[in-house]
C-alpha cells in the first residue's frame, strides 16, 4: 500500500506538471524562435506584439477549457 500511494502521488505530479507545460507552451515558442533569428528574418517589425497576444489568448482559453473540464 505504501509503494501504490508513492506511485499515485508521482503520477498525480507528473499530469500536473504535464498541464503547467502545455499552457506555458503557448508562450514559450516565441523566445526560442527569437533566440534562431526568426524574428530579424521571417516576422514582420509588429509581429512580435500579435504573437503574444495570441500566446496570452491561448493560455486563457486553455486554462479556461482545463477548469471547466474538471
Amino acid at each position: 500500500m505504501d509503494i501504490r500511494s508513492k506511485l499515485d502521488k508521482v503520477r498525480s505530479g507528473y499530469l500536473r506538471a504535464g498541464v503547467l507545460i502545455g499552457f506555458i507552451s503557448w508562450l514559450m515558442w516565441i523566445p526560442v524562435f527569437v533566440a534562431f533569428g526568426f524574428d530579424a528574418v521571417v516576422l514582420f517589425p509588429q509581429s512580435l506584439i500579435v504573437s503574444v497576444a495570441i500566446g496570452i489568448l491561448g493560455f486563457i482559453v486553455s486554462v479556461w477549457l482545463y477548469w471547466r473540464v474538471l
